[in-house]
This record gives C-alpha cells, sequence and structure tokens, in this order.
C-alpha cells in the first residue's frame, strides 16, 4: 500500500502581512522554517522513497527542512505550484477585499467562478 503525506510550506513574510502569494515566492519566517522542523521531527520514523514538492522557493526549503538528513531525492514538479492569482499576487488581501470585486467573493466561497485578472 502507497501512503501519501500531503503537507503545506511554512509560514512565509507574506502570510504575516496577510498578501497574495500565488506564483510569487515569499521567503519562509522563522517561524516557518521552525514548523518545518516540527514537521520534520513528527515523521523521523517514517521510511519516504521520495519528496515531491513544487518549484517555489518556499515549498522547496519547507521540503528540504522536513527532508534532513535523509538520503532521498526531492522532487520539483512545476503541477504542484500555486495557481497564478495575476493582479492579486503580492498585493494586501484586505486591500483587494475592500475593491470590492466580485472576484474576491468566488475565491473564497464560490471557487469554481473563480477567474483571475492576469492569471
Amino acid at each position: 500500500m502507497t501512503t501519501i503525506y500531503l503537507t503545506r510550506h511554512g509560514e512565509t513574510e507574506w502570510n504575516l502581512a496577510h498578501r497574495f502569494q500565488g506564483k510569487l515566492d515569499s521567503p519562509l519566517t522563522d517561524k516557518g522554517k521552525q514548523q518545518a522542523e516540527w514537521l520534520s521531527e513528527r515523521l523521523r520514523d517514517i521510511e519516504f522513497n521520495a519528496i515531491y514538492a513544487s518549484c517555489s522557493g518556499r515549498a522547496l526549503d519547507t521540503a528540504k527542512i522536513i527532508r534532513g538528513n535523509r538520503q532521498m531525492p526531492i522532487v520539483t514538479k512545476e503541477e504542484l505550484m500555486e495557481i497564478g492569482l495575476g493582479e492579486w499576487e503580492g498585493r494586501e488581501i484586505k486591500g483587494i477585499e475592500d475593491d470590492g470585486d466580485q472576484n474576491y467573493h468566488y475565491f473564497w466561497h464560490e471557487p469554481h467562478l473563480y477567474q483571475p485578472s492576469r492569471g
């Protein structure tokens, strides 16, 4: 039987600033690195064949911390990248909400209707 562990990157600078990231990158905070260390410790007795991560720096840095001293590849996959948020990337979430853009509602409540501008 194959077991897949799915995880998210640690906290980033833009998470703290309440900014949309999308395909743009933001570095892990010290807390984000610590979160990855905690997860690495929690998974220390699990034998993995490989780690798959998106190409984004935040995901790859998280994967490297989780891998620790294990001798296994980290396979980067473009297909694991976050969706492109177009004009929203790097912007504060509150500012987009205040714009009254219907897409904001769709993004959070009806994602099947969300259509990013330039994303």
